[in-house]
């Protein structure tokens, strides 16, 4: 268990609570992200929002988010060099974390907070987790099932939540020619 994230998320859902970080989560210095970023590094959400405003004029054409920042700046290892990215690991902050937090989407968090299974359309027996991420309530919600989960878990039993993680958004760019097919067929009339 990160006891500096534990103690990271519940400044968060104290803040949000209390009404001390404002939220909004058109914008990234309070969104989910930033409102735990700003719980974590005790920053104004302002000075949060001009950091990732450094991040995003690099993102040409991404989405602008916490998770296009962290899947740009760091696309193999998970985190970069860059002092942010180095102060969200300390915290314990993971890159899938930060995608699952920007979009309130870890299976095991949401689980462990009680949100419920809807199906999609009447009749069909695949349900899924339909939260609503741009909500505060929400948020709360998600953040002290977060909690609860990393205070809770067999360490043992513990394998993470790896599903869901985006792809780097990144080209690789080769030399080699791409391999010719093989096996080709033969079209005759008989």
């Amino acid at each position: 268990m990160s006891v500096k994230l534990v103690r990271t998320l519940t400044v968060a859902i104290e803040s949000l609570k209390s009404g001390q970080i404002p939220y909004n989560w058109n914008n990234p210095g309070t969104d989910n992200v930033g409102v735990v970023l700003c719980a974590g590094f005790g920053i104004p959400s302002n000075e949060l929002q001009y950091m990732f405003d450094d991040y995003g004029h690099e993102l040409d054409g991404l989405e602008r988010s916490w998770s296009s920042v962290v899947s740009y700046f760091c696309p193999l290892d998970g985190m970069a060099d860059d002092l942010l990215f180095q102060q969200m690991e300390a915290i314990g902050l993971q890159r899938n974390d930060i995608h699952h937090l920007d979009y309130l989407n870890n299976l095991m968090i949401l689980e462990s907070a009680g949100f419920v299974k809807q199906s999609k359309f009447p009749k069909f027996w695949q349900k899924e987790y339909r939260v609503d991420y741009r909500s505060k309530d929400n948020l709360i919600q998600y953040l002290e099932g977060w909690v609860h989960l990393l205070t809770n878990y067999d360490e043992d039993e513990w394998i993470g939540d790896v599903d869901n993680v985006p792809p780097p958004k990144m080209i690789l760019i080769t030399t080699a020619k791409p391999a010719r097919p093989r096996t080709h067929v033969r079209v005759t009339d008989n």
